[in-house]
């Protein structure tokens, strides 16, 4: 009796190494993918903020184009909901980078 207590002691206890070991497999992998998307949105964020450089120095300019173009451009601008995009964008990013941050933070966890 005693012995097939041991046994299933040492059973349990490969189990649960076995476990562990697939619990760190997967934080690696989940880590891994989250720091590529990271490191993606803060290239995003640096890309969006010159981008809203040169769209101030574009709205300064952009009066003095002929009417055809203005028109054109106040179509395109209605169309896509320019003034939300451009409202939007940085907390849309911003979101997600604190989501990769959560991310890591669990995976972590999953690891110890």
């Amino acid at each position: 009796a005693e012995l097939k207590k041991t046994q299933a002691q040492i059973l349990q206890s490969e189990k649960m190494a076995s476990t562990g070991q697939l619990a760190v497999g997967a934080a690696d992998e989940i880590s891994n993918s989250t720091d590529i998307v990271n490191s993606n949105l803060k290239s995003l964020n640096k890309y969006r903020k010159d981008m809203e450089s040169f769209l101030k120095v574009y709205e300064e300019t952009e009066k003095s184009l002929p009417p055809e173009a203005l028109k054109k451009i106040k179509k395109v601008k209605q169309e896509i909901d320019f003034d939300s995009l451009l409202r939007d964008f940085g907390p849309l990013i911003d979101e997600s980078m604190e989501v990769t941050e959560r991310i890591k933070k669990i995976t972590a966890n999953l690891k110890e």
